[in-house]
């Protein structure tokens, strides 16, 4: 390794395809940020148990293919009954987002059957492809309510605020992303803003056509659009997954000056967002008053079962019973064309597509 290495491989994301299970982690070293590290190692002797599966490591992305610092690269996979495309890994990554962006990258790792004979023969491309605008998001409010951990520590005198705090919006990061029909799902926080309007957090989804790279990587945006919330809302940390069939929904936290983090989703098509479970109390977690910090994760999840059932995952504050120094829950519900499975009502959310 190279760099300001041995390193900590910090949030490891996951992706396969037919011949290896694919690790991206985000390195941290003594003193500096090293960036994404792609790890690769062989489904095959995985399962066979061997005692040493064959297994690639890449680091040092950005000086390799000569682009933009990738600090965070998000793995692929497929949903069951499609088929993906043989001896390929994608990879998607947005850009630094420390100004407004125009652009995200594509990854692919080609000859992935190499694994298993020949890994020197595995291949690596990129393409930085024009988007729409996204820009890194921003602190979330959220509905105010009864906060006693805020009560406690403000009495026990913690270092940070001790009331109550707006929730992390995230940061530039790509969320999850899914390979169906040929194309690759995703999507990523952002802040979202209209003339007169103050500046709210929403999503920003791509879809993106891309072609078998044996004889150079074909890349393009098909389809893209923004989610946003009702007046005065956030949306956090989106997710978005997709059946072979082509249906699609995106999870998130709903949250705002009307909304106690809530778990939430939007079908793609769809004109309305939806609610799964509804929040009943502010966040209210020791991270907010003590490290002056209030974490809201890293991220939300989908995925898909045999039947095309799309199952969703994200974080939202249930109430009743909680930790001593938090007070969240993460909220799993499955859904199928178009609609939650208790049938939950929808809100004055907004989404749009170009």
């Amino acid at each position: 390794m190279t760099g300001d290495c041995p390193c900590l491989g910090d949030q490891p994301l996951l992706g396969a395809d037919a011949s290896g299970l694919y690790l991206s982690t985000n390195a941290f070293g003594q003193q500096s940020f090293e960036g994404a590290q792609l790890y690769m190692l062989s489904k095959s002797a995985l399962a066979h148990l061997a005692a040493a599966p064959p297994n690639v490591h890449i680091d040092q992305l950005s000086s390799a293919l000569g682009m933009e610092f990738a600090f965070s690269v998000q793995p692929s996979f497929s949903p069951p009954t499609d088929p993906g495309e043989a001896g390929t890994e994608y990879f998607v990554q947005a850009m630094g987002a420390l100004r407004l962006e125009q652009n995200i990258a594509v990854w692919a790792l080609g000859n992935t059957a190499a694994i298993d004979t020949d890994p020197s023969q595995l291949t690596l491309q990129l393409a930085v492809l024009p988007s729409q605008v996204y820009a890194n998001p921003v602190s979330a409010s959220q509905k105010a309510g009864s906060t006693p951990l805020a009560e406690r520590a403000a009495r026990g005198g913690a270092p940070g605020p001790a009331n109550e705090q707006n929730l992390d919006g995230n940061d530039q990061r790509m969320q999850q992303v899914m390979f169906a029909g040929g194309k690759l799902w995703t999507s990523v926080g952002t802040a979202l803003t209209n003339p007169g309007s103050p500046v709210l957090d929403g999503a920003a989804w791509f879809i993106i056509d891309v072609k078998n790279p044996s004889t150079g990587l074909q890349a393009a945006i098909s389809s893209q659009g923004y989610v946003a919330g009702p007046e005065h809302a956030h949306l956090l940390y989106p997710a978005v997954g997709v059946t072979a069939s082509g249906h699609a929904a995106m999870v998130f936290t709903l949250t705002g000056e009307d909304f106690f983090p809530t778990a939430a989703y939007w079908s793609f098509g769809g004109e309305s967002i939806h609610i799964l479970s509804k929040g009943v109390l502010p966040q209210d977690g020791f991270s907010a008053y003590f490290f002056n910090r209030p974490r809201w994760g890293d991220y939300s999840a989908a995925a898909v079962s045999m039947d095309g059932t799309i199952w969703l995952a994200t974080e939202m504050i249930p109430g009743g019973p909680r930790k001593t120094a938090a007070n969240w829950s993460t909220f799993i519900a499955g859904i199928s064309t178009g609609r939650d499975s208790s049938g939950n009502r929808g809100t004055n959310g907004k989404s749009g597509q170009k």
